[in-house]
C-alpha cells in the first residue's frame, strides 16, 4: 500500500481531532461546560444564584441527573423546576401569551406553527439536497462562532449518530453535496437565479405567510402576492401547494375584507 501524500494542513487537522478524542473524560467534559458558560449567560446566572445558593436545587438536579432522563426540551422551564420556580414560570409564560398579539398564537400560520412554515422553506431552499446535511452546512454558514454554538453542538452529533452508529455513510456525501451547494449561493439576498423559477415562487408565497400569520389564505391574496414580485403562478398550482403542506384555504364566498385584501 502506497504512504499517503504530505499534506500539513489534513494532518494539523487529524492532530487536533486525535488530541479531542484521546482527551480524558472530565477534561472534554468540562471544556464543553465552559464553552456553554461563554454562551448562555442565563445559564451563568442560574449557577451564580440559584444553584450556588441553594442545597434544594443542587439536591433535584443531583436525583435528575441520576434518574437518567433524556436532555430538557426547554431550559429555561427546566431550569425554573430545578429552582422550584415551575408555578412562576408558567404564570410568566401566560402572561406573555396574553400579551402577544392573537395574530401570532401559535399554529396561526395557515393552521402550521412557525417552525412549521420554516421547515418548509429550508426543504425548498435545499432543493434535491438531503435536509438535514443543508440545515447543518446552512447553520454552520451563517452562525457567528459555530465552533462552540450548542445547537449545532447538538445537531451535528444527531447527525453523525445517524451517519456512524446507523452505517450510513452515504450522508457523509450528501453533506459535502450540501456544503457546496451552501458555498456556491452568494452571501447577498436569494434570488430567482439562485433556487430556480420552481421553488423561488413557493419560497416568496412561503415568505409572504411567515410574515402574514393568519389561520386561513385566500388563493386570490397568495397570487396577488407573486404577482406584485413579477411571478406568474397559475390558481391551480398555487391551490395544489397549499394542499400539499396542509395550509388553509380561506373558502368564505363574496369579496374580502378590507383589512384581508393583497
Amino acid at each position: 500500500m502506497s504512504r499517503p501524500r504530505h499534506d500539513p494542513t489534513a494532518e494539523a487537522r487529524a492532530a487536533d481531532i486525535f488530541a479531542l478524542l484521546t482527551d480524558d473524560d472530565n477534561s472534554a467534559a468540562v471544556a464543553a461546560f465552559i464553552e456553554l458558560l461563554r454562551f448562555s449567560p442565563a445559564l451563568r446566572d442560574w449557577l451564580w444564584t440559584e444553584f450556588a445558593q441553594s442545597a434544594a436545587t443542587r439536591e433535584r438536579l443531583a436525583e435528575w441527573l441520576k434518574a437518567g432522563g433524556p436532555p430538557p426540551a426547554n431550559g429555561g422551564k427546566f431550569l425554573a423546576f430545578l429552582a422550584s420556580e415551575q408555578k412562576g414560570f408558567e404564570h410568566e409564560r401566560l402572561r406573555l401569551k396574553e400579551t402577544l398579539p392573537a395574530r401570532i398564537a401559535a399554529r396561526s400560520y395557515g393552521g402550521l406553527a412557525r417552525n412549521a412554515i420554516e421547515q418548509i422553506i429550508r426543504s425548498y431552499q435545499a432543493g434535491g439536497t438531503d435536509l438535514g446535511a443543508y440545515l447543518l452546512a446552512a447553520s454552520w454558514k451563517r452562525t457567528k462562532a459555530p465552533e462552540s454554538d450548542p445547537r449545532l453542538l447538538r445537531a451535528g452529533r444527531r447527525f453523525f449518530a445517524e451517519v456512524c452508529g446507523n452505517s450510513r455513510p452515504e450522508l457523509l456525501k450528501r453533506l459535502a453535496q450540501a456544503v457546496r451547494l451552501v458555498g456556491d449561493r452568494p452571501g447577498a439576498a436569494p434570488s430567482k437565479t439562485a433556487y430556480g423559477f420552481t421553488n423561488w415562487w413557493k419560497l416568496c408565497l412561503l415568505l409572504h405567510v411567515l410574515n402574514h400569520p393568519k389561520p386561513r389564505y385566500r388563493i386570490r391574496e397568495l397570487c396577488a402576492h407573486l404577482a406584485s414580485q413579477h411571478l406568474s403562478v397559475g390558481v391551480t398550482s398555487v391551490r395544489a401547494f397549499c394542499r400539499k403542506h396542509g395550509i388553509a384555504r380561506d373558502r368564505r364566498a363574496g369579496r374580502p375584507e378590507r383589512g384581508e385584501r393583497a
